[in-house]
């Protein structure tokens, strides 16, 4: 499958079929660009060595396809704050930055730690060391929804990421 097509289906995850027409027609109105990040999410993925449909599942649950600023401070598509992110990424993270980049890395450094543990990866991706698969702890439900939306993406991927099992 093409990124494209990857990032068409991630899109249509965004809309509950229950959602109000308004929501729809905002939704609707911003795809070209959520489609775009989301293509560059997948080809930062590529070059990191990351499953494509696992890093469009983050950027989906992170930002859902925006270059947005939360109110914790992550930046970019895949919400990475910017004090975490390793020098050789970014030499001013605050500044000019390639935070697509950086989120690939960030998850590259805890999927480096815990490579028999995607659950677990993605928690401490999302709460750094205080993350944990234990049901209701700090960064269970953000590991469970990105492998829920990670479990759908794969299923029209045919590329192979049988590296990232799922679990929780």
């Amino acid at each position: 499958m093409s990124i494209a097509k990857l990032c068409w289906h991630a899109i249509q995850l965004m809309l509950p079929p229950e959602a109000s027409s308004s929501y729809s027609d905002a939704l609707l109105k911003s795809v070209p660009a959520r489609i775009a990040v989301c293509q560059q999410v997948a080809r930062a993925a590529v070059s990191g060595d990351v499953c494509p449909p696992l890093a469009v599942a983050i950027a989906l649950r992170e930002t859902a396809f925006t270059h947005s600023i939360s109110n914790k401070g992550a930046r970019g598509p895949l919400g990475v704050i910017p004090k975490y992110i390793p020098k050789s990424i970014c030499k001013n993270p605050r500044s000019r930055c390639d935070y697509t980049k950086a989120g690939i890395a960030a998850f590259n450094y805890w999927y480096d730690r815990h490579p028999a543990d995607l659950c677990t990866t993605l928690a401490k991706y999302n709460a750094g060391n205080k993350g944990s698969c234990t049901a209701g702890a700090l960064g269970y439900s953000y590991a469970v929804s990105v492998m829920s939306n990670y479990q759908k993406l794969l299923s029209v991927w045919e590329g192979d990421c049988s590296e990232y099992e799922l679990g929780c």
